[in-house]
């Protein structure tokens, strides 16, 4: 399985002299890597249709404008603009035709916009032991773009020795958005007993999902799992910083290095994005980041130095913090048993649309006492959410909310976090 990797450049650069004093530079540069098999994904337990391609493109664009006003004083702008996105996705072509239309009845809908005007692939996954068909996590249309200021004073000056004091600030705003597909088609567990020895019949072509029989795998079928809810993920965040650094040469051997940095990340773990009773919306940032620093050095001889420093840092704060907040907002993880009604591997949702199933969720989650002790505190998207009998819920009993003999989020009885009755994840 052999097809060449190909990544387009362009770079052009600009520098003019405005004056003796003013400088102006700007920069710009494109790039577009595509990889058509960035995760070879076939080999002794792997199918090859999970294989990833990624389509990559970037866009980068600076300007920088440098003024002295004096020999001792000199300021530098710069402004810029960056803009990343990709698109990853398995080699499977979208067939309505099929299965799929009951799995993930929306997906056309949904996903075919994000790939356009490519054509729509789909990622069906089947476990067996020792065997996987597929892959989770596509696809993906994530995207990134990117506005920055920033400026730099510099100033020269004697006073009790000789002193270089740097300033700064820098604004920058970011935008990440996109599409990702996190299970959102589902997963077939047919892990139930052996590899069957006519899988091959089963599976006669793996990228054609119209030619999969996957009701003959019933007998070993032990669940089917799928994350429904809002995949578009929007993340508006800005970070603020502040400096000022003074490099004050005492002596002629010793200079110290004095300095101060502020940090400030707003919006940086999707602040408005509430789920309880794990996480109120509306948090404030933190604001405490305030970060002195010292430095210096000593001219033992004119060949030997010595050199030292202690501070204060702060770290960027990762997205993937942000992204997976609003994930367990967006979207719950459901699971549900085969109940040995026929055509359960075809028809695992027994024609329940996902907007119920979200919508019986969303009341669950509105259900949860606020003051329940010893709240879980992990993930609520790690929680799985058992729909084992949703379909056999009488009209009646789905009017009112409720399970026949249990409450839609507590389990019948007992300390089992969730059992077969259960529709909603709790906690104890």
């Amino acid at each position: 399985m052999t097809e060449i990797r190909t990544e387009k450049k362009a770079l052009v650069r600009v520098d003019g002299q405005i004056s003796p004093q003013t400088r102006l530079s700007v920069r710009g540069s494109i790039a577009h890597p595509l990889t058509p098999n960035e995760s070879l994904h076939g080999s002794g337990n792997a199918t090859p249709n999970g294989r990833i391609t990624n389509d990559q493109h970037s866009r980068q664009l600076q300007g920088t404008l440098t003024k002295v006003f004096s020999s001792s004083i000199v300021n530098e702008t710069r402004v810029g603009y960056n803009a990343y996105n990709w698109l990853r996705n398995t080699q499977t072509p979208f067939n309505s035709n099929s299965f799929l239309s009951n799995w993930v009845p929306n997906y056309e809908k949904e996903f075919g916009p994000v790939m356009a005007p490519k054509p729509l692939t789909v990622n069906a996954i089947v476990t067996f032991r020792g065997l996987s068909n597929g892959r989770s996590g596509q696809p993906q249309n994530f995207n990134q773009e990117e506005f920055s200021l920033r400026n730099d004073f510099s100033v020269l000056f004697a006073a009790k020795g000789q002193h270089t004091l740097k300033s700064g600030g820098e604004v920058i705003k970011t935008h990440n958005w996109g599409y990702v597909c996190q299970g959102c088609v589902g997963t077939l567990d047919a892990q139930g007993g052996t590899l069957p020895s006519n899988v091959a019949s089963i599976f006669p072509n793996l990228y054609d999902v119209t030619t999969w029989k996957l009701d003959l795998l019933a007998p070993i079928v032990r669940r089917f799992s799928a994350s429904i809810g809002n995949n578009n993920q929007d993340w508006p965040h800005a970070t603020i910083a502040g400096w000022l650094q003074d490099d004050w040469s005492v002596t002629r051997t010793l200079t110290l290095n004095l300095g101060v940095r502020y940090d400030l990340a707003h919006n940086a773990d999707a602040n408005d994005v509430e789920i309880l009773p794990f996480l109120e919306k509306n948090r404030p940032d933190d604001t405490n980041n305030l970060a002195p620093r010292l430095g210096f050095a000593y001219n033992v001889t004119p060949r030997t130095v010595i050199r030292g420093g202690a501070g204060k840092f702060f770290a960027e704060r990762a997205s993937s913090v942000a992204f997976f907040t609003l994930r367990a907002a967006q979207q719950v993880n459901v699971v549900i048993n085969n109940d040995g009604q026929h055509g359960f591997p075809l028809q695992p949702l027994q024609r329940k649309s996902p907007d119920d199933i979200r919508g019986r969720v969303s009341i669950c989650r509105a259900e949860q006492p606020a003051d329940r002790p010893e709240r879980s505190r992990r993930n609520p998207g790690d929680h799985p959410v058992q729909l084992p009998d949703l379909h056999r819920i009488p009209a009646s009993a789905a009017a009112n909310n409720r399970h026949p003999g249990a409450t839609m989020c507590s389990p019948e009885s007992g300390t089992t976090p969730f059992r077969r009755t259960s529709i909603c994840p709790t906690t104890r």
